[in-house]
C-alpha cells in the first residue's frame, strides 16, 4: 500500500483533484488505491466506472 496516499484527506471516499485538472472539470471521488495507482471516480460516473490513475498524478497541495 503506498502511503503517499495515507493522510486523512486522501482516503477512500474523498474527493480530490489531478494535476493540470481542468478548473471546470468537477473532482474526483477516489475509490481504491493500490501500490502506485489509485481508482477515481466522477459522481455523475456511477460507482461501477472508475477511472485508473498513477498517484503521481494526484495533486496533494491547494493550487495556488
Amino acid at each position: 500500500m503506498n502511503t503517499h496516499l495515507m493522510t486523512p484527506a486522501l482516503c477512500p471516499g474523498s474527493f480530490i483533484r489531478l494535476k493540470d485538472q481542468p478548473e471546470d472539470l468537477p473532482d474526483f471521488v477516489l475509490e481504491r488505491y493500490l501500490d502506485r495507482f489509485c481508482w477515481i471516480r466522477q459522481q455523475g460516473w456511477g460507482r461501477c466506472v472508475q477511472w485508473k490513475v498513477n498517484v503521481a498524478r494526484v495533486q496533494t497541495s491547494p493550487q495556488g
